[in-house]
C-alpha cells in the first residue's frame, strides 16, 4: 500500500490500485487490482522503454526494494508496464535487490528531480506523510526521507550491484 501511495505522488511507476482491508478473514491485509498480463517481462525487453525502466529502477532505490524480479514487471493489453509485489520494501537496512541494473553509475536525470522533490515535500509536510505514518514504522518513514533527499544530491548516481546478493533469485 505504501508503494502504491508513493507512486501516485511521483506519477510513476504504474502500480495497480491497492487498498488496505482492516477487517478480513485472516486479519489486516492489502488487495490489489488484478492486471491481465501477456507473459512478457523485463528480461525480454532488450533495452527498450529506457524511461520506464529508469523510473522503476529509481523507485526501487527509494523504496529499498529487496525483491524486484523480472516477473514483477507486467505488460497489459495496451502495452503498459505495471509493477507489482512490493512486500519487501521500505526496510531501514540497505537491502536493494533487483534485476534492473541497466542504469548503474548514471546520474539522476533532471526530468525526474521535480517528481522526487514533490514526493519528498509530500512525505515531509503533506498528505502522503500522514498516510505513510499509518502504513510504515517511524524509522521506515525517516529512512525513506533520507533516500529521497539522497537521490537529489547533485553527486548521486544509480547504485552499482555490490555482489551476487544484489540480484534476486530466481530472477524471473
Amino acid at each position: 500500500m505504501a508503494a502504491y501511495e508513493l507512486s501516485k505522488v511521483l506519477g510513476w511507476p504504474r502500480i495497480p490500485p491497492t487498498v488496505v482491508r482492516r477487517k478480513a478473514p485472516h486479519g489486516v491485509g492489502a488487495m490489489q487490482l488484478f492486471i491481465e498480463a501477456d507473459g512478457r517481462h523485463f528480461l525480454g525487453e532488450n533495452g527498450r522503454r529506457t524511461q520506464t525502466w529508469m523510473r522503476v529502477a529509481l523507485f526501487d532505490v527509494v523504496t529499498n526494494n529487496a525483491d524486484r524480479k523480472s516477473g514483477h514487471c507486467l505488460f497489459d493489453a495496451h502495452n503498459h508496464v505495471w509493477v507489482i509485489d512490493h512486500g519487501l520494501t521500505f526496510h531501514v537496512d540497505h537491502k536493494l535487490r533487483t534485476v534492473i541494473w541497466d542504469f548503474a553509475g548514471r546520474p539522476l536525470p533532471h526530468d525526474l528531480c521535480g517528481d522526487v522533490e514533490r514526493a519528498l515535500a509530500e512525505v515531509e509536510r503533506g498528505t502522503l506523510g500522514r498516510t505513510l505514518e499509518d502504513l510504515l514504522s517511524p524509522d521506515e518513514v525517516k529512512v525513506l526521507k533520507r533516500r529521497l533527499r539522497g537521490v537529489l544530491d547533485s553527486r548521486w548516481r544509480f547504485p552499482e550491484p555490490g555482489s551476487a546478493w544484489s540480484i534476486p533469485w530466481p530472477p524471473v
